[in-house]
């Protein structure tokens, strides 16, 4: 089955706002065998809204129209498609009462604006809810010269459109491919490996339910689709099992982190090799949901990285809770002065080293008084790089307060990772690996 999507707004066709409805329909529709195979931005304009659907309609079988359905002059989906089709526009009561009773309790009682805001209680066919915000969707269906097309009308802001998606179309569409067309659908993040290198692993594993790979810079996307759930999980065993891998989090297998120890405990880590595995979600989240179900408090110092791991952690609303601080000692005389690095060792041993991170992460520990701290040095390049620490070359220190010990004493860890990539991957790598091995080191 064959769908069109027609993103509604000229803000968006000018650049002022981003489509990502779009990226989530299309992932959505895949589970009900629709494929989104166009993608129309159209003018806030009836007249180029009609003459769309006209030129579309022979094509498809699913179209989706998203916004345009708001308070505003410009607000024209739901009257344009009316236009076209000649279908009786219809208010819902119930949503009337919900928008009066919204505009009441900001003390809105303007006739003019209340009577704009009810443009939202209007639908055609079958009402979809909009439990996130005002706008109703829509849900009709025709014949057209003998064949069933059918159309949704969605609100365009992101939470009010992935949620009457989930909620209501969803419903629909389960009844129109009465489930025999249902595809359940799976999602992970493979981190630290080339796209070519990972193609070549999975040809080499072979796998009956992946669907694609989506490349980003520092991870790959994989999906699986299938009507049958067991076979997904059935390849993702596959892949789990591949003898490099240093871990994986996946809820689906395991509540917890799984670890590969023999191969995190060989401290040396390469790209296409050294493979880490989630669930498809930030690993800044996974690294700080961990922290912070554990108690503990953390700092960093980094060199390479630039001051990425205080950024990404720093996004989390109340991360002070648990993050003290950071250091972005990124030049010789920072590592000097700031974290009291002696200058007669970085001399001896350079500021990319096993020897400067473990102490750039010692003393962190003690600057902050944190539970754990991280440190990262490297050469992300595209300059630098020595024959024995060629770009690429990063290290990560670890150093934890040892709580077996009767004096509180510390002890550390330092890792060497070879990635491979730009220098943007090779940050973004580091920072995932500092957080993973931190979670590695911090479990009981």
């Amino acid at each position: 089955m064959k769908g069109i999507a027609f993103i509604i707004g000229s803000e968006i066709l000018d650049g002022k706002t981003l489509d990502t409805d779009s990226i989530y329909l299309y992932k959505f529709c895949q589970k009900f065998a629709i494929e989104i195979e166009k993608k129309l931005i159209l003018k806030d304009e009836e007249k180029i809204i009609i003459n769309s659907v006209n030129k579309e309609i022979n094509d498809f079988d699913f179209f989706f129209f998203i916004g345009g359905l708001g308070p505003t002059f410009d607000d024209l989906t739901l009257d344009s498609v009316t236009k076209y089709f000649d279908l009786p526009i219809q208010y819902d009561k119930d949503q009337i009462d919900k928008i009066k009773k919204f505009l009441s309790s900001r003390n809105i009682f303007d006739k003019n604006l209340i009577n704009l805001n009810l443009k939202q209680a209007r639908y055609i066919g079958k009402p979809l809810r909009n439990i996130k915000g005002m706008a109703l969707g829509s849900y009709f269906k025709i014949d057209f010269n003998k064949n069933i097309k059918h159309f949704f009308l969605l609100p365009g802001p992101k939470f009010e459109f992935e949620s009457m998606l989930d909620e209501e179309v969803s419903e629909i569409l389960k009844l129109i491919s009465k489930n025999n067309n249902y595809y359940y659908q799976k999602d992970i993040y493979v981190y630290n490996i080339a796209e070519s290198s990972l193609n070549n692993l999975l040809n080499s594993i072979g796998f009956k339910t992946l669907y694609g790979i989506y490349a980003k810079e520092h991870l790959k996307v994989l999906t699986f689709q299938s009507k049958n759930l067991n076979q997904i999980n059935q390849d993702l065993s596959k892949i789990l099992s591949y003898e490099n891998l240093l871990g994986y989090y996946l809820k689906d297998f395991n509540a917890d982190f799984i670890f590969n120890k023999s191969n995190i405990d060989k401290m040396e880590f390469l790209t296409d090799l050294s493979l880490i595995i989630t669930d498809p979600i930030e690993f800044k989240d996974i690294f700080f949901n961990f922290i912070k179900y554990k108690g503990l408090r953390f700092s960093a110092a980094e060199s390479c990285s630039g001051g990425l791991l205080s950024q990404l952690i720093t996004s989390i609303p109340h991360a002070s809770n648990n993050f003290l601080g950071s250091v972005v000692c990124y030049s010789p005389f920072s590592k000097e002065k700031l974290l009291k690095v002696q200058r007669n060792i970085i001399d001896k041993f350079g500021t990319v080293s096993p020897e400067i991170t473990e102490i750039l992460a010692k003393n962190s520990l003690k600057l902050f008084n944190s539970d754990f701290a991280i440190s990262i040095t490297g050469f992300a390049g595209p300059d630098g790089g020595t024959d024995l620490f060629p770009i690429g070359t990063c290290f990560i220190g670890i150093s934890k307060i040892n709580k077996d010990d009767a004096k509180a004493r510390s002890y550390s860890k330092v890792y060497r990772c070879n990635f491979k990539g730009n220098r943007t991957t090779i940050q973004n790598l580091s920072v995932i690996f500092s957080m993973f091995l931190a979670i590695y080191n911090l479990y009981d």
